[in-house]
């Protein structure tokens, strides 16, 4: 997948992937974040590769490698069927990144016309979008939901996955969030 991605963006998601962690993120036990560090790269590098280079190239590397770290903790564990959704606002001493903007991110089976339609429910709202990322992987999940690797591996079960962040105007009330 890497190698059909322009040399400008790919060099752009190598400095995202090469990001040290600045906060605490990833699963508490110990066999689940041997796990996430083996697959946190990979996942990293498939994440961004859809994204435009002036979107990447405009936002800290930092900044991105935190969200998108934050996404992978989130989808950590997920049963068939299940829709995970996270609204926030990135806080330094809680995320270890912040954003002028609020985040949404979302996991789901992969499905027609997601991103259209969180669009317009955020077009109905007046809610500005300024980045989505918005990679469908093949994913492998262990009996536990568990993420258990990415892309095809032999015969090991693969299903496709939506995963998508959007950065919209900042939510400063709670009730709206």
């Amino acid at each position: 997948l890497l190698r059909s991605i322009p040399p400008a963006r790919l060099e752009l998601i190598e400095r995202i992937a090469r990001t040290r962690v600045t906060a605490r993120q990833g699963p508490s036990s110990s066999s689940d974040a041997a796990l996430y560090r083996e697959i946190q790269q990979q996942f990293l590098r498939a994440y961004f590769r859809g994204v435009g280079e002036e979107d990447l190239a405009e936002r800290p590397p930092a900044t991105l490698a935190s969200a998108a770290r934050s996404h992978l903790e989130l989808g950590w564990r997920r049963a068939p069927g299940q829709s995970l959704v996270r609204i926030f606002n990135p806080d330094p001493e809680r995320d270890g990144f912040e954003s002028p903007h609020t985040l949404v991110q979302i996991v789901t089976d992969d499905k027609p016309f997601l991103v259209d339609s969180v669009g317009i429910a955020f077009d109905r709202a007046g809610l500005a979008m300024h980045l989505i990322v918005h990679p469908v992987l093949e994913v492998r999940r262990d009996g536990r939901g568990r993420l258990a690797g990415l892309g095809t591996n032999g015969g090991e079960p693969e299903r496709s996955e939506s995963w998508e962040l959007y950065e919209i105007d900042r939510q400063t009330d709670p009730a709206a969030i």
